[in-house]
């Protein structure tokens, strides 16, 4: 996708969990090779591995961001975790 006023290309990186939920992560362009390395390494695993996924995924650092980002949609979607009702977190605005 094109950013309208700037011209820059941005990519939406869509995850997708066995139970169907979605994340969704921004990232500048993706190129095929670095997708497919990424998704080798995410494929199967859980959305709350996030944190050690982020070392795996840091010599692909456009994917890097767009999977963190993705991976804690995710997580902050799911309606359980924990045993506990959505996240278990407050949003806060400051």
């Amino acid at each position: 996708m094109r950013e309208p006023v700037s011209k820059r290309q941005y990519a939406i990186l869509r995850l997708e969990t066995s139970s169907g939920i979605v994340g969704w992560g921004e990232t500048p362009a993706i190129v095929a090779a670095d997708l497919a390395q990424a998704a080798v390494i995410l494929r199967g695993r859980q959305a709350t591995e996030y944190a050690a996924l982020h070392v795996q995924l840091a010599a692909l650092p456009d994917l890097h961001a767009a999977a963190n980002m993705a991976l804690l949609d995710i997580v902050g979607k799911a309606p359980t975790i924990s045993g506990r009702s959505g996240s278990g977190f407050r949003p806060c605005a400051w």
